[in-house]
């Protein structure tokens, strides 16, 4: 039996998944790591990322993203139609402004004026072994695309999800760099670090 999609309004629980999902993810690290954190690069603390994830996805809902899971949250997403706009939020820490930023200037070099859909976050469940959630949560949105006549547009944090981004269909168009002279590539802070490797992808 195929994975059951569905559109979400629960904030807490995909945020909760995507707090476990993303306790090692590199960005996620650069961005809320302080000069005198003790925590280590491998485990964000969730009394830490907890909050931050709910207060991130509910901005991100608000701006017309579609919180979507497969298989009672095995698996979530969320994506942007055409149109819709993710700036900066107030609440932002300058080091995501700045990665927004330059993202946004790929956007602009590498698809120019046209609309897309924007894959901003997807993430498995890390204690759940569902197979083919990640796929059933790509596949509608494929086809949505392809009845819009439009690119999709991610960024994959990690080179192992950029291989699975490829199996999909998806080609890398830039290599972008978080935190360039401020972050080693697994998110902490250094001085002169080479930064954090971000893949951009088109699907078109």
């Amino acid at each position: 039996m195929p994975p059951r999609v569905n559109i979400t309004s629960d904030i807490r629980a995909i945020s909760n998944l995507f707090a476990l999902a993303f306790r090692d993810s590199a960005p996620t690290v650069y961005v809320l790591r302080a000069c005198d954190s003790t925590w280590p690069v491998s485990s964000i603390p969730l009394s830490l990322l907890g909050p931050k994830m709910i207060e991130w996805t509910t901005y991100k809902q608000s701006r017309g993203g579609e919180l979507v899971e497969a298989d009672n949250f095995a698996a979530a997403a969320i994506w942007f139609p055409p149109g819709a706009d993710l700036p900066a939020s107030a609440n932002d820490d300058e080091r995501l402004v700045e990665y927004r930023a330059m993202a946004g200037k790929a956007k602009k070099e590498y698809l120019g004026d046209r609309k897309y859909w924007y894959l901003n976050m997807i993430a498995r469940h890390p204690e759940r072994k569902d197979p083919g959630v990640i796929r059933a949560l790509f596949e509608p949105y494929i086809a949505r695309a392809k009845e819009d006549g439009v690119p999709i547009w991610l960024e994959a944090v990690t080179e192992h999800s950029k291989q699975v981004y490829e199996h999909l269909g998806f080609r890398t168009v830039a290599t972008l760099r978080m935190g360039p002279g401020k972050a080693s590539p697994d998110g902490e802070l250094q001085d002169g670090g080479e930064g954090i490797p971000i893949y951009a992808m088109i699907l078109e």
